[in-house]
């Protein structure tokens, strides 16, 4: 992926996220009440802000948020160990990493990459495979620290050094999938750990460059079986900040499976 196509590739998830669309409709909204005043100018405002509010509320709210998760954390289960069975490498998928900054004094792996950092180690040492690949190189200030800062964490979880493969070239699932198969070869049977969320992008991504992927989802995020309905109570009908990111979450993920499947790659 040229750097071009990653700036675009990146841009486009931003104009996606809801927050986008939120703060735009209310800049538009907030313009049109400090323009001269006509009719047309005051419908338009109403509209702009009634479709901020909307969106505000119903990404915002948990039954949505929930159901928009669980459509894609159900779609593979929960990983389930057969007796005997082996990989030839356990794939940890990195999510987003806080680099040492201002107040922050060390880097630290986000959330999701902690997450799957812990589930890819635990799936090690209960002998699934006998080697552990950590995914994913995003740049810190020029340096690739994704996978090292997960690698590290690994070893101090009893992973053993030289059990340790890291790919630290990827910026994003897809390249991500290209350099795990370059690594260990077309048709190399894996143990994909990811987030639950992801895990259907990312197997679909692995899958098409010919490698043999058994899914290892967690960090689950929604607990609502889809075809159900939720509990309703008022703290759910009341909009939150968990509730968008999760639905901005998903929407990322459904917008980046529509486009990879548009541009062949999956």
């Amino acid at each position: 992926m040229s750097p071009t196509t990653f700036a675009l590739y990146k841009l486009c998830k931003e104009v996606i996220y809801p927050f986008t669309w939120i703060w735009i409709l209310l800049a538009v909204t907030v313009i049109l009440l400090f323009c001269r005043q006509t009719p047309a100018r005051l419908k338009a405002a109403r509209i702009t802000a009634g479709s901020a509010l909307a969106i505000m509320y119903v990404l915002g709210s948990g039954p949505v948020s929930l159901y928009l998760a669980g459509m894609l954390e159900q779609e593979y289960p929960p990983y389930s160990p057969i007796s005997g069975q082996s990989y030839d490498a356990i794939v940890v998928l990195s999510g987003d990493l806080n680099p040492a900054f201002g107040v922050r004094p060390v880097t630290e792996l986000s959330y999701s990459s902690l997450q799957r950092t812990l589930c890819g180690s635990e799936a090690f040492l209960q002998g699934l495979s006998s080697r552990l690949v950590m995914a994913g190189g995003t740049a810190v200030l020029g340096q690739p620290i994704d996978a090292r800062e997960m690698a590290s964490l690994a070893v101090r979880l009893n992973v053993p050094e030289q059990a340790l493969v890291l790919e630290e070239v990827s910026r994003n699932t897809y390249e991500s999938a290209k350099e795990v198969r370059r690594l260990l070869g077309q048709g190399a049977k894996i143990l994909l750990v990811s987030s639950a969320m992801h895990m259907p992008r990312a197997v679909r991504l692995y899958l098409h460059q010919g490698l043999n992927v058994t899914p290892y989802p967690c960090g689950y995020r929604s607990w609502l079986k889809v075809g159900t309905w939720p509990s309703v109570k008022l703290g759910t009908l009341i909009p939150d900040p968990g509730s968008l990111e999760r639905s901005t979450t998903a929407i990322n993920e459904f917008v980046g499976l529509a486009v990879y499947r548009v541009a062949g790659r999956l």
